[in-house]
């Protein structure tokens, strides 16, 4: 295996590393194109609809049916065709409604795929948990810049710089099969075996039918509502209704901020708040914040806060968001990571379990974000140009 040249101790970090940033960066490039997939006079709620719509179900299904019974390599294989299939169908449809099922395929894949992978790290060292959430953090830094060096530095086409990025996952059937050493914890798949004493002993442990999954997973689910679920469900509320819905309507005179354009506004956010999300994803090794409530309700005061900023331009200094949208970032980033090492000190297959029951919190708060952004955003610019200030409509 390749991972027999690393040094001792990237054997783990360096593959969860490639994991977690090959995973997730197709999301963010997607996210980074919403405006040029749909238009200016559609709002970019549809692109994160589009995306968290099968996500959400992806991981609910994932949660309710187990998924993580399952070979590790047929969920990755499957991830890498998804993610590459949807690339090239968004690249090649010329019409927005065939372009958002190009943008669920690959939201399925990249949901899945962080189930599987957040599974897969409970098998080894914290450092697989470490890296992962680095390597996620670092997609959204390279995926945010990728889309803004190829098509407004390189002048490449949006179709263009989509289908290079669809090739890219393709490493992660490498990463898997040639570099990853084996696990440390093998997961013992057997129908019988649940997680968590009390399931144990309500008896359901043997069942296959969908009504009896569900009811445990909702059992399971208790335990983590407030320490786990509802800091994630908060936090990706507010940070995605600022990034969809409030930050398209977040202009400045461009000749002012040093931008060629309205339109550099919408990516240069979408970059700084990635070079946050990145550092404080890579943080958890050195860095552990318990306070992750707290975090998620300031997170909300920061959406109440854009929100002020595009119906009343209060703050002139474009500079000064940009400092705004970073601390979102490092704010997502950091309950992210928290919430998730918590888990980890669960037994292995007791962590995959509650992984799998806690992961959807994060696409539901996303999922009603984009049904806000929807109205969210033209009303947003309609006020605006109602006072005055057409910035958004000359995107």
């Amino acid at each position: 295996m390749a991972s027999t040249y690393l040094p001792k101790g990237s054997k783990v970090g360096f593959p969860f590393l490639i994991f977690g940033l090959l995973n997730n960066l197709l999301y963010v490039v997607i996210l980074s194109a919403a405006l040029d997939l749909v238009g200016a006079k559609i709002s970019k709620g549809v692109v994160l609809l589009s995306n968290i719509v099968p996500s959400l179900s992806c991981k609910l299904l994932a949660s309710i049916l187990q998924a993580h019974r399952y070979s590790a390599s047929k969920r990755v294989l499957a991830c890498v065709f998804l993610s590459f299939f949807g690339m090239q169908w968004i690249a090649w449809s010329s019409s927005v409604s065939s372009r958002m099922l190009g943008v669920s395929l690959a939201a399925i894949s990249s949901s899945f795929g962080e189930i599987t992978f957040l599974q897969l790290s409970s098998r080894y060292e914290s450092t697989a948990l470490t890296c992962w959430s680095s390597g996620t953090g670092l997609a959204g830094l390279f995926g945010a810049s990728f889309y803004l060096v190829f098509t407004t530095w390189f002048n490449f086409t949006v179709r263009t710089t989509l289908l290079i990025s669809s090739f890219l996952p393709l490493f992660l059937i490498f990463n898997y099969f040639c570099i990853l050493p084996k696990p440390e914890y093998q997961h013992i798949s057997v129908p019988h075996q649940m997680p968590f004493d009390a399931i144990h002993q309500g008896g359901t442990s043997s069942s296959k039918n969908i009504l009896s999954s569900i009811r445990v997973f909702f059992y399971l689910a208790k335990p983590f509502l407030l320490s786990h679920m509802l800091p994630l469900f908060l936090v990706y509320l507010s940070e995605y209704t600022i990034n969809v819905g409030v930050a398209p309507t977040l202009l400045f005179p461009p000749e002012d901020s040093g931008l060629n354009s309205f339109r550099d506004f919408y990516p240069t956010y979408q970059t700084m708040y990635q070079l946050g999300v990145f550092i404080s994803r890579s943080s958890i090794g050195w860095l552990k914040v318990p306070y992750v409530l707290e975090l998620s309700v300031i997170q909300s005061g920061i959406l109440g806060f854009t929100i002020l900023q595009s119906l009343y331009y209060f703050i002139h200094s474009y500079h000064f968001l940009l400092l705004i949208i970073f601390v979102e970032g490092l704010i997502g980033g950091t309950v992210y990571v928290n919430v998730y090492h918590t888990l980890q000190n669960l037994g292995h297959i007791d962590s995959e379990m509650a992984i799998s029951v806690v992961s959807p919190s994060d696409s539901t708060g996303i999922f009603i974000a984009s049904l806000l952004s929807l109205v969210l955003e033209p009303s947003l610019c309609g006020y605006q140009v109602r006072h005055g200030r057409d910035w958004c409509n000359r995107i």
